[in-house]
């Protein structure tokens, strides 16, 4: 059964949002971050094959890139993007001498969109800690406030949480996620990112609190 849409739900769930306590961290040392996600606008040129990947040829690059699909219904989404521009979000792990290793994140229908995430990332990636953490949340907040549709308020969050479901992402902002869309956990569209999320703080930490 979805979720309802009505405006009144929709300021159910923010007043939710609203009650959720202020989440603080121990400051910590200054260190220097190197960004593992690259933002690829370029035409896909190539997809299937038994590792199910794709092939990209970046706009500002000579040569294409391979990028693994974890699944094969990541790669049917892809599909219709096949000899067509593409704009998508992916996990890189720089090796020494070998070429990167690269993952399937998340892809953007267009120019706009994938310019819109793009900027926030880069935008957060120069932030320390608490001040991360918070320019999230109040993004959540920003989004369900602005909105009344509210499945497609969750969809938009979901992309944004997407963006740190990968292994350098710190425990702060892992638990960060989790507190601001509490009052989300069982919902259908969050839901299974969440736990994703919830899975990854458990292998950094080995604590199943939050």
């Amino acid at each position: 059964m979805g979720i309802n849409n009505s405006q009144h739900s929709q300021i159910d769930f923010l007043q939710e949002f609203k009650r959720t306590k202020s989440f603080y961290t121990k400051r910590t040392p200054k260190t220097k971050r190197i960004s593992e996600l690259e933002f690829v606008n370029g035409e896909l040129i190539d997809l299937g094959g038994k590792k199910i990947n794709f092939h990209i040829m970046p706009r500002d690059k000579d040569d294409a890139i391979i990028v693994n699909c974890k699944t094969k219904e990541q790669a049917r989404k892809l599909g219709k993007f096949v000899y067509s521009q593409a704009f998508v979000v992916v996990h890189t792990k720089k090796r020494n001498q070998s070429k990167p290793i690269r993952e399937f994140v998340d892809y953007y229908s267009d120019v706009n969109q994938f310019n819109q995430y793009k900027e926030f990332y880069d935008r957060i990636q120069e932030l320390e800690g608490q001040e991360r953490y918070t320019e999230f949340h109040e993004l959540i907040f920003q989004i369900l406030n602005t909105s009344q549709d509210l499945d497609l308020s969750l969809r938009k969050i979901r992309k944004y949480v997407r963006l740190f479901d990968h292994s350098w992402t710190e425990s702060g902002q892992l638990r960060t996620i989790l507190v601001s869309l509490k009052a989300f956990r069982n919902n259908i569209i969050l839901q299974e990112t969440l736990n994703g999320i919830k899975d990854r703080l458990k292998t950094i930490t080995g604590q199943d609190k939050i």
